[in-house]
């Protein structure tokens, strides 16, 4: 089941179950018991210092730790992506999405649903605010103060056994494909443990590309019922490209997959790209009444 926009906007960083993630992510319902440190800041201090650029021979712990780190590695970050759902098929659809963020925690997002539904995300480091362009309907919520700070994490340890991962606080505040992607460390955290391989290195968005192969298992199989690919920027950590697909067809049939068309980094970033301004007759309305 997947998560909810309402859920991570009125949740509170108080850590997110790991199948909640995964479910975010488009990655299936396999979960991993999470341990260490319990923040996105003390996580990615934990994590190796991987060799970068990152490189053919690179191994998965140098890739996963990059990722765990990805979100240090840039300043500023404006990229544009795509998701297809079924593609090729008749129930092919198209998703766009527009991002600009900065390190200082705040966040634009376009998004565009097919032909159903627009909506804009705008995270400023005080208010989320969010946009339904479609219905002409927005709402705000003041985010809570432990989501403002990388080094906050859940009130109290998981329970021995529990399924947990840390995501970064933007990757819940802006429901999107990119978003989860561009911060990888909730995805990084999914995958330790698990069953993955590097593949080789290729372009993707102008960028050099480290690729994965993450087979998904069920617990108490053998045999893996899914399979990912991630292309991970060589430099950085951002997962730029994501396929999905059926073990029983081992990616001569893509289920899903995600690509960033364009990236960049580190360019200046106007102050009024954070700034929300809804539409002249875009109507205000509560969270609750939004969802």
């Amino acid at each position: 089941m997947k998560t909810t926009t309402r859920q991570m906007l009125i949740g509170g960083f108080v850590g997110v179950a790991l199948t909640a993630v995964v479910g975010l992510l488009g990655l299936g319902p396999k979960a991993v018991t999470g341990s260490g440190p319990l923040s996105v800041q003390s996580i990615a201090a934990s994590a190796n210092d991987p060799n970068l650029p990152l490189a053919a021979n690179s191994s998965v712990s140098d890739v996963l730790a990059l990722m765990l780190k990805s979100h240090t590695t840039w300043t500023s970050l404006q990229a544009s992506s795509k998701t297809t759902n079924a593609p090729g098929s008749s129930e092919e659809v198209v998703s766009t999405e527009q991002v600009v963020f900065d390190s200082d925690g705040r966040g634009y997002a376009e998004m565009q649903f097919g032909t159903v539904q627009s909506l804009v995300f705008v995270v400023n480091g005080t208010t989320a605010s969010i946009e339904d362009r479609t219905r002409q309907k927005y709402t705000q919520l003041a985010i809570p103060n432990p989501m403002k700070d990388l080094a906050s994490g859940p009130p109290a340890p998981p329970a021995n056994g529990e399924k947990f991962v840390i995501p970064h606080p933007l990757a819940r505040l802006i429901a999107g494909d990119a978003t989860s992607y561009i911060f990888s460390t909730g995805l990084a955290q999914a995958m330790q443990g698990e069953v993955v391989n590097t593949t080789g290195v290729s372009h993707v968005a102008g960028r050099e590309a480290v690729s994965l192969e993450w087979k998904l298992y069920r617990e108490g199989e053998t045999n893996p019922y899914e399979l990912r690919r991630l292309w991970v920027d060589a430099e950085t950590g951002v997962v730029l490209k994501a396929q999905a697909a059926s073990a029983e067809t081992d990616f001569a049939k893509i289920t899903d997959e995600f690509e960033i068309n364009y990236i960049d980094y580190g360019s200046v970033i106007s102050e009024d790209q954070f700034v929300f301004r809804p539409a002249p007759d875009s109507q205000f309305i509560g969270l609750s009444e939004f969802y």
